[in-house]
């Protein structure tokens, strides 16, 4: 098909789209008046929220048509019942909604049964434990062997030079029992490769990761001569 071709099938499917537009706002127009003529003479809960739960659309519209306040007439949309799974153990879930927008809040969000919640709460709070246990050593080994030094901030190269970093990463390497923590390979030199520079000058030890030369380079991409 030929550029003049195509361009006269897109035409003609924008002219129906056009008209559907048109017959859809016909639609609305004539949903809303009879919605509003009921409504002025006796504005009934259940009219009011069928009509607004099984529409598309927003609350103002509604209250226009009818003649009243959107808070008003909030009052008379019964709620929705919207059946989710925890993200977790996979359970039903009913939650509530008293708007489209809730609606589409509720079905985009990840949700935790009462009892996942629990568990992720106390799971939350032993890591943050540990995390505090970690920092609280991490900060006593840069008093210890920093010297007083600005290890966060000096040249990078300088740090790979000082007190600190030599004792920190034999430790790791300790702690990695002189394995490549990537390939498993031992007896070879071992470098101590950064995941993170967060908490440079008080890292924790998941802070970085022992791998040999090879293992190295492949994670950086390049050669590089490291002794």
């Amino acid at each position: 098909m030929g550029v003049s071709a195509t361009k006269g099938v897109i035409a003609v499917v924008l002219e129906r789209i056009k008209e559907l537009h048109a017959e859809i706002e016909e639609l609305k127009a004539e949903m809303f008046e009879v919605a509003g003529e009921f409504g002025r003479k006796n504005v009934s809960p259940e009219l009011v929220g069928w009509i607004y739960w099984e529409s598309p659309y927003d609350l103002k519209d509604f209250a226009q048509v009818m003649n009243t306040s959107s808070s008003a007439l909030k009052q008379l949309i019964p709620p929705k019942e919207i059946q989710v799974k925890c993200k977790s153990c996979r359970k039903v879930l009913i939650m509530s909604a008293k708007r489209h927008s809730r609606v589409e809040k509720i079905l985009k969000s990840s949700h935790l049964c009462d009892e996942c919640t629990e568990k992720k709460a106390r799971k939350d709070e032993v890591k943050r434990s540990k995390e505090q246990v970690q920092d609280s050593a991490a900060k006593g080994r840069a008093t210890r062997w920093g010297k007083g030094l600005d290890l966060e901030n000096m040249p990078y190269e300088e740090y790979l030079q000082t007190e600190y970093w030599k004792k920190f990463a034999h430790n790791a390497r300790e702690k990695a029992d002189y394995s490549c923590q990537e390939c498993g390979v031992s007896n070879c030199v071992l470098h101590v490769h950064h995941l993170t520079y967060e908490r440079r000058g008080r890292e924790r030890y998941e802070d970085v990761k022992v791998l040999c030369r090879s293992c190295h380079e492949k994670v950086h991409g390049r050669k590089f001569s490291i002794k």
